[in-house]
């Protein structure tokens, strides 16, 4: 659709790391406290993720007669519902982990960083062998699945005295 796999390659990594960024900063302000809102944005995420396949395609074709720049503009808005949801994950993850004991910390941060390029690998594999909607569908399921452990980790955080996710940053010390 870009023209070079090499304009793709930045273009999506580019609005990822950006959009992923500012769905950090936002996860500050907007916290995922409590059961509804971490299933809330686990269906949001799966959903866009799901949903791609179905209205991308014809949306890629009409443009693909367009300037570079329009082209990569648009993968920038198409990416920005996706990053701005993902951007949450990691952030409610280590206030999750963080309310029961700071001492995982640094392990989550370097699994985190392991896991991503783990993850772009098999994505890019899966997206070859399989297709990108396949790869978009097993994406989606892994954001409905990680609403699981998340719950999980709210209940213990209740139950070692934390009712809340009091930190702003994942590397505050809490009261554990």
């Amino acid at each position: 659709f870009l023209g070079h796999p090499v304009y793709a390659l930045s273009v999506v990594l580019f609005s990822l790391i950006l959009w992923t960024g500012f769905g950090s900063l936002a996860s500050e302000r907007m916290r995922l406290a409590g059961t509804g809102k971490v299933l809330a944005w686990s269906v949001a995420s799966a959903a866009y993720l799901f949903a791609l396949p179905f209205w991308l395609p014809p949306l890629l074709v009409d443009l693909d007669g367009a300037g570079l720049l329009v082209r990569a503009g648009l993968c920038v808005l198409v990416l920005a519902p996706a990053g701005l949801l993902m951007g949450f994950g990691f952030p409610t993850g280590m206030r999750l982990v963080s309310a029961i004991s700071t001492v995982p910390t640094p392990w989550f941060w370097g699994i985190n960083g392991a896991a991503g390029v783990l993850a772009a690998s098999v994505a890019v594999a899966t997206s070859i062998a399989f297709s990108i909607d396949t790869t978009l569908r097993i994406g989606a399921a892994c954001y409905l699945l990680v609403a699981a452990p998340a719950v999980l980790l709210m209940s213990a955080g209740a139950r070692s005295g934390h009712t809340t996710l009091r930190s702003l940053h994942p590397s505050e010390p809490t009261n554990v």
